[in-house]
């Protein structure tokens, strides 16, 4: 009997509606890991990204994440970024990429009367 007591309890306590977890807020993340987060996303998504808050927007405009992207899409070595740039003249990671994109699209120009192809409000001049 007190066997049987035993199990309809534990069968009871198994039965109890657990509450949900709470959300998981990605701005509550530690700013190293929301770093590491912007560096494998797309150089779009990023964009797109760096309009949510300040926070985000300066997360998106470090350095490494735009040195990653000329890597990532156009072989451009970390390293020739800051060489080919002087003290007077100083190009940013996102700077290098988006001229590298701007000379991708002129290659690439669709023929008259094909809409044309610009860059993403982020990347515009």
């Amino acid at each position: 009997h007190h066997l049987c007591e035993m199990l309809k309890q534990e069968i009871n306590q198994s039965r109890t509606i657990k509450p949900p977890p709470p959300p998981l807020i990605l701005s509550d993340f530690p700013e190293e890991m929301l770093r590491n987060i912007f560096e494998y996303l797309p150089w779009k998504a990023n964009i797109q990204s760096s309009m949510v808050c300040v926070e985000w927007r300066k997360l998106c405009a470090e350095e490494r994440v735009w040195e990653n992207y000329c890597v990532a899409n156009y072989h451009i070595q970390a390293a020739s970024i800051t060489s080919t740039t002087s003290k007077s003249n100083t190009l940013s990671a996102r700077e290098v990429f988006r001229n590298a994109h701007l000379q991708m699209l002129r290659v690439i120009r669709p023929p008259a009367g094909v809409m044309d192809l610009t860059l993403p409000i982020g990347l515009q001049p």
